[in-house]
Formats: C-alpha cells, structure tokens, sequence
C-alpha cells in the first residue's frame, strides 16, 4: 500500500528482491536504511574509481610501470658478472631494488582497475564486503611495500652515490666476496623494514589500533561499519551501565558482548573488520587521519620517515648537481672537451628531474595529510587521486631516471626505421660534420 505514496522511497528498486519502504527524510542523511543501500546512493561509491579518467590512467599507468620495471631488473641480474668495483654493484643492486617496488605499485594499479571493471556500476551494493575482504587488505599491502621498498632504495642509492662522488679522484674498491654480503645485508634491511611498515597493520596483535570498525553482515540494525562510538549505544542499551565504557574496551571483548546479545542456536553472529587498508575502495595506506584516530601515530610516523628520506635524497643530490656545475664550469674555462661538459649538462638534468619527482610524489601526501588532521580538507576524497596519479610517479619516471632501457628501445627502432627506409649518405654526413 506504499507503492503509491510520494512520501516514501522504495528499497530494492532496481533488483528482483521484495521492496521495502522508508520516509524520504531518511534518504541521503549518512544512515543506511535500505539493506541494499540505495538509501545513500550518494555518499556511496557507485564504482571503486568513478572518474574515467582515472580509469584510464589507473590502466595506462600500471600497464606502463609493470612492464618496463620487471625488465630493469632482468638486465641487472644478468650484468653482475661484468661488474668491478663495490660501488657499481651496490649502484645496480639498489636500481633493481627500486624496479621491483615501482613494479609492485604498478601491479598494485593494474589490480584496481581490475577490480574497479569487476564491480562496474554495482560496487554500492558491494563495498563492505570489498573494504573487508581480504584481497583489498593484500592489495594495500602490496601497494605499501613496493613504495617504501622504491623510497627506501632510492635514499641509500643517493647516500651511496653522494659518498662516492665526495671520496673524489680516490680508487673505488674492488668486489670481494664481503662486497656481497654488504649488498644481501642492504638488501635485506630493506625489504624487512618496508615489509614490517606494510603488514604491521593487518596483524591481529594490533588490531586495537589499526581495526576501524566491525561488519556484522547477517545483523540488520547495525548496517554499514559499526564503530566503537556506534556500538557504545546498543551495547549499553542491551546490558545497561557498564563498569567500563564500551567505546575504551578491545575490540575482543566487544565482539563477546555483541555476541553474548544473540542466541548460538543458529550459527551465532559473524563479523568482519574494516582494517587499516579498508577506509577506501582503493585499499591505499591510510594516510589521511583526523586527530582522534588510533592510527593517527603510526601513520605520521611513518610520513615522517618518508619525509626524512625525501630530505637525505634531496642534499645527496643538490651536492651532486653543485659539484657537478662547478666541474662543468671549470671544464668550460679550461676549454676542455665538449663531451665531457655534455656528460655533466645530462647529469644536471638528471639529477633535477629525479629531485623533482621525488618532490611531487611525496611532499602532496604530506601536504594534504596535515590540511587532513588539522581539518581544513576532506584527504578521503583524495584517495584516489593519490594512489593512481602521484604515488606512481616514480614507479614509471624510475625506469627512465636509473637505468639507459627507454634509450636502447629508442636507439634500435629508430635504427631498424632507418635500415627500412635505406640510407642516406648525404643526411649522414651533414649530422656528423655538424656534431
């Protein structure tokens, strides 16, 4: 007897389900009514990245960044056996170091976008059980590791090259078998310490700082993520006063009360938690918090390391390019070669290109993340954008930064172009006489 009425919104009007009825006042007003939410369409992400853009950038990207990174590291394996001196085996050991994170990130990418054409246009109906699930929290982890596994590289590769440019004219040293295990130790330090940042938050040992709230699935008057603040009114209205607020108890003994409030005979309750990964449908780091989130600490902390390690890059190479422009210019005044001025301009260019990226990479998750808990923007609508545009930024300039692929690629097409079109004595000759 609703169907008729212009008062009232119905429920599981776009499925085979019955239809249920609520008031229009409570349509759009934060709180899930419909057990299919369609009450909330709009506060509800209707695909996992709504921009088309960033779906098609989340695809060109990942593409571009998985596939030239999982070569860099194939062409360093096989150069080992050429190398000499313990720099230069430090140097390409940390470049393919760097190509694997920026290849997890682009997998990372390709995975979102995967998902995000999974769920086409039906992702509102899914989201709790896509922000609880296990495959986001991977994805988070994955996305996580390979960034500071990049960053982490990154800083000692600069350090490295910074020690190695200020020892000056002095003879590098030669690889010994303690070269080796100074490399597996460097390497290992590593990767621990970005797996450690990025699993720490799904173990159960912490989950009373990185869990955000529980899903009850099969429960209809908790719909949506029960936070603590939530369930501090129904658990209190079940047993009355409490010896302890419940929104200060561990999520354990919550989950014992709530199920203490319903009968075993069926199977009990079950839940699920909305995790560290959880709070976006792109299970990015969660680096946006507000002052009273009980990961707030950690997330800071560990925007403070990036931030450090920023730093280390920046003045490794700010003293690369100053040593190099004072070379340049005493290169210029002493009417050295032009090649080797040539080398020193390129390396310039560099160096400014790779300061800049690093710039631009991390300083807008800085940024952002303190306007976020300050409270003078919404991060969480930033998502997203973060994660498909300005986190990868490394993962696909890297491969062009840190090692010669793209130039080879680019030297043997354009030279297979030319032996098709057939040779050109004239033209070569000019360009030779000319460089």
């Amino acid at each position: 007897d609703e169907a008729g009425c212009v008062n009232s919104f119905s429920c599981f009007a776009n499925t085979t389900k019955s239809k249920g009825f609520i008031p229009l006042s409570s349509v759009n007003d934060k709180i899930y009514d419909c057990l299919d939410l369609s009450d909330e369409l709009p506060f509800c992400h209707r695909d996992v990245i709504n921009s088309y853009s960033l779906k098609i950038s989340s695809w060109v990207i990942g593409s571009f960044s998985a596939i030239l990174n999982i070569i860099i590291p194939i062409q360093v394996i096989g150069s080992l056996k050429s190398v000499r001196t313990t720099t230069a085996l430090m140097d390409r050991i940390l470049i393919a170091l760097i190509s694997i994170g920026d290849w997890l990130v682009g997998c990372y990418l390709l995975a979102v976008a995967a998902v995000d054409r999974f769920f086409a246009g039906s992702f509102c109906s899914h989201q709790f059980e896509w922000l609880v699930s296990s495959f986001c929290s991977v994805l988070g982890v994955v996305c996580t590791m390979g960034s500071q596994i990049s960053l982490a590289s990154m800083t000692i590769l600069s350090c490295i090259r910074f020690a190695s440019l200020s020892r000056g004219f002095s003879v590098p040293s030669p690889v010994t078998p303690q070269s080796y295990v100074w490399a597996t130790l460097v390497v290992t330090i590593t990767v621990t310490f970005s797996c450690t940042i990025a699993v720490a938050p799904i173990l159960s040992i912490f989950e009373d700082i990185f869990v955000n709230a529980l899903y009850f699935p099969d429960i209809n008057f908790l719909r949506g993520f029960a936070t603590k603040k939530a369930l501090r009114y129904t658990i209190g209205a079940y047993y009355g006063k409490l010896k302890h607020d419940p929104s200060h108890l561990s999520w354990n003994n919550i989950r014992v009360l709530v199920h203490g409030m319903f009968t075993k005979q069926y199977g009990g309750v079950r839940e699920k938690v909305q995790g560290f990964y959880g709070n976006d449908p792109v299970c990015l780091f969660k680096f946006f918090v507000a002052p009273d989130d009980p990961q707030t600490a950690y997330s800071w902390t560990i925007l403070g390391i990036n931030f450090l390690c920023f730093v280390l890059i920046l003045i490794s190479y700010i003293s690369i390019f100053l040593v190099s422009s004072l070379s340049s210019s005493s290169l210029k005044v002493a009417g050295s070669a032009l090649p080797a001025r040539r080398r020193n301009t390129q390396l310039q260019r560099k160096v400014s290109v790779i300061i800049l990226t690093d710039f631009l990479c991390w300083i807008p998750f800085i940024l952002i993340s303190f306007l976020h808990t300050v409270g003078v923007v919404d991060g969480a609508l930033w998502y997203a954008h973060m994660s498909i545009l300005i986190l990868p930024i490394n993962s696909v300039i890297n491969p062009l930064l840190y090692t010669d692929i793209c130039s080879k690629i680019w030297f043997n097409a354009s030279r297979r172009l030319r032996s098709s079109l057939g040779s050109k004595p004239g033209k070569q000759t000019i360009s030779k006489e000319e460089g």
